[in-house]
């Protein structure tokens, strides 16, 4: 089983960056443990919790354990595929003694404080930096005021 291990986690660091389970919620207690909002429906400059979850992920064999150093980005673009916000989010290096093989990030992003009522999509972006790959997901939303 330790050999299959080994070779599942040498397979992922060279697999794609998967993200997925991208939701907006109002509270995240862990991994898969997460409220979604009821609707995606905000208003202007509302904060709200953006999860994820990322497989694939590159560790280097430190010291202390296991380092991974994920960046995360988002763009939120209207229907017309025009770009309204942007942000690069906070860089989550973390060192576990074990290689992880469940892998989830907790953002707290502000809706724009300028964005007109309509439907949005927000692009998320995750940099792998040990591993040198992105992985990309998405989710559909709407600003009322």
């Amino acid at each position: 089983m330790m050999s299959q291990r080994e070779a599942t986690s040498h397979l992922a660091a060279v697999s794609n960056l998967e993200v997925r389970s991208v939701a907006f919620c109002t509270q995240v207690d862990g991994y898969g443990m997460y409220q979604r909002f009821g609707r995606y429906q905000f208003s202007p400059d509302q904060d709200v919790l953006l999860y994820c979850e990322v497989d694939n992920v590159s560790a280097e064999k430190v010291k202390s354990g296991f380092e991974t150093q994920l960046q995360g980005s988002y763009e939120i673009r209207d229907l017309q595929g025009r770009l309204v916000a942007d942000q690069d989010l906070p860089m989550e290096p973390e060192v576990c003694l074990n290689h992880r093989r469940d892998y989830f990030m907790v953002y707290r992003i502000y809706m724009p404080q300028q964005i007109p009522a309509g439907n949005y999509e927000l692009r998320l972006t995750i940099h792998d930096k040990k591993g040198g790959k992105y992985g990309h997901s998405s989710a559909s939303f709407e600003i009322r005021k």
